[in-house]
């Protein structure tokens, strides 16, 4: 495979990472919304390093492309770790003013 389809390979499957992961972050906030904690998910950059690993990309190109990947997948984990403190502080809000209506009713 010359480097040119190695490189159009490796952006289809960043592509196809990305996208799955905007879907899971997507189930995530869907479950958070829901009231659930979301169940975690393998991290779709993990077939993709595999992937080039496997075609001996290599070199600067393979070193960047797992910086990247890793660090999206970072993001994703504090973003998630952010919205699950925001949840959290949210539900601990909403009993404190339950009970203070309680109070104030009863």
């Amino acid at each position: 495979m010359n480097h040119t389809k190695v490189h159009d390979h490796v952006l289809d499957q960043i592509r196809v990472s990305v996208d799955a992961s905007m879907l899971a972050a997507q189930r995530r906030e869907e479950a958070f919304a829901a009231g659930l904690v979301p169940v975690a998910e393998p991290s779709p950059f993990a077939n993709l390093r595999v992937d080039l690993a496997q075609r001996s990309f290599g070199g600067p190109h393979f070193a960047r492309a797992e910086q990247l990947a890793q660090s999206l997948e970072e993001q994703i984990r504090d973003g998630e770790e952010r919205l699950r403190q925001l949840t959290e502080r949210s539900e601990a809000m909403r009993r404190r003013l339950a009970d203070w209506v309680a109070r104030a009713i009863g």
